[in-house]
């Protein structure tokens, strides 16, 4: 793993979403807003991640561009994390994630009826790496050499496939896909790079409602 600027990591992830929302404004079109439920697995992780995502997705005819960001709750890692001495914790892990992508849609009618989709996307992992105590006292501190917190950047490609179902007052839809990592996971500092939650290859599944907030041509 190689480590990065945090700084850096976080202008990746602001520019590619400001790029994102001058494209939907800039273009005549069906433009969406969507929330859902969310679950992030690793290859190499026994359990998966449960979050919530919100999504904006411009649609034309049987094409679309969309963005989603996704956020999981934290979980304890099963690994014990020593400290010093008698003091003890686990490590904490959570995703967070924006997926930025490009669907095709199939169906005979798809603003009324039943139908199916695929996607190709790139994501963007910023997720956090902390320390949970187990036993230590309340006034307990980190030596300054442990850093409380950290972070893991990771760029991947991937793809999707779903289905959908649209109504009168909006759609519903649910999708399967995976994310393979083109750099690899790149810790913020000593704490993140402990972690072994950290996977290069990660399935998702994701069940929302998305609603038109704009029709124009």
């Amino acid at each position: 793993m190689k480590k990065y600027r945090l700084l850096e990591g976080k202008t990746y992830i602001i520019l590619t979403f400001c790029l994102l929302l001058i494209s939907f404004q800039s273009v005549h079109s069906q433009i969406y807003a969507g929330i859902g439920l969310d679950a992030i697995k690793g290859f190499t992780v026994a359990n998966p991640y449960a979050g919530m995502s919100l999504m904006l997705e411009r649609q034309e005819d049987e094409h679309s561009v969309y963005a989603r960001f996704c956020s999981t709750l934290s979980k304890n890692e099963k690994q014990e994390y020593l400290i010093v001495d008698t003091i003890v914790g686990n490590l904490t892990y959570r995703y967070n994630t924006l997926e930025v992508g490009r669907r095709n849609f199939y169906g005979d009618d798809l603003e009324y009826g039943l139908g199916f989709f695929t996607a190709e996307h790139v994501t963007i992992s910023y997720n956090r790496v902390g320390i949970n105590f187990l036993n230590a006292p309340s006034n307990y501190s980190l030596p300054s050499t442990i850093p409380a917190s950290g972070n893991i950047l990771s760029f991947a490609i991937g793809a999707n496939a779903g289905v959908q179902y649209a109504f009168v007052r909006g759609i519903l839809f649910s999708e399967i896909g995976f994310n393979y990592s083109l750099t690899g996971g790149m810790p913020s500092n000593a704490t993140a790079q402990s972690t072994s939650s950290y996977s290069g290859i990660t399935f998702t599944a994701n069940f929302g409602v998305k609603k038109m907030i704009r029709y124009d041509y």
